[in-house]
């Protein structure tokens, strides 16, 4: 072939690239090394999770005119693109300004939660204080993410419009539990219910108009999937229209990005 275009390519496998390269006279890699890489479960292999695309854009011997960063991102607020921004890409990612507002309109504003869901703030967080005990801790972050998804779903947003996303599989399964018993009304099956409730690794490459995520910290330490920068970069920048943080903020301050994101959050005020 004359040129090989590797979509996602920050995902893919040193081996898998250069089986596509090799066969090209030459190569474009798109992806994006802030977030996730691929998945290696192998000790023996982890040395695969650095990728040939964030290999040759780390090269500093590497020619910069080889090197484009696409800087102008359509999908998230100016509030929370900022923060990803600025935590994450050194202050290069711009946001295309839009004429159109999009307002997320709740017919029951007697809510508990309707203030956090209508407020002029992007970006909310919930605090939901714990013991140190994990099943517990995700037992009532559970409950909080099932009741804000009645408030929406009851004031006619979509399911489609919503995901939900937790760092660990059997915090999904929770949740999925609590919707399946309370929410089953406003789904079709099981299966709607699974695609707008998922871990992050699954939610990369997707968008949705509100994003709840669940942290999941029962323990006194943040667990390590937590310690990746990348894996909360792709959380927070999932959200087109509002992102919420659900969980114990206490201790989740002991996370540098975390940290940085509750310091963002308390400097936006009343906007």
């Amino acid at each position: 072939y004359d040129v090989a275009i590797i979509d996602e390519a920050s995902q893919v496998i040193i081996p898998n690239a250069i089986g596509t390269i090799r066969l090209a006279k030459k190569f474009i890699l798109v992806g994006d090394h802030k977030q996730l890489p691929p998945v290696i479960q192998s000790e023996q292999a982890k040395d695969l999770s650095n990728t040939l695309f964030e290999e040759l854009y780390k090269n500093d011997s590497a020619c910069e005119s080889t090197k484009v960063m696409l800087d102008i991102q359509h999908r998230m607020p100016e509030q929370i693109s900022n923060f990803i921004s600025n935590e994450f890409y050194n202050n290069q990612l711009n946001t295309f300004k839009s004429d159109s507002i999009s307002v997320i309109d709740l017919k029951d504003t007697n809510s508990e939660y309707a203030s956090i869901l209508q407020s002029k703030k992007a970006i909310e967080l919930l605090d939901v204080k714990s013991s140190n005990n994990n099943k517990n801790q995700s037992n009532q972050e559970a409950v909080k993410i099932k009741e804000i998804l009645k408030t929406l779903l009851t004031s006619g947003i979509d399911h489609s419009r919503i995901g939900v996303i937790a760092p660990f599989r059997a915090q999904v399964a929770e949740i999925r539990r609590n919707i399946e018993l309370e929410l089953m009304e406003y789904f079709d099956d099981k299966a709607s219910i699974k695609n707008i409730v998922d871990t992050v690794d699954r939610f990369q490459g997707d968008e949705r108009d509100v994003i709840l995520f669940s942290l999941t910290i029962g323990e006194s330490e943040i667990p390590k999937l937590l310690q990746d920068k990348r894996r909360l970069n792709v959380a927070i920048s999932r959200a087109k229209m509002k992102f919420i943080a659900i969980g114990d903020w206490d201790k989740a301050l002991q996370s540098e990005t975390l940290s940085n994101l509750k310091k963002y959050y308390d400097s936006l005020g009343d906007k």
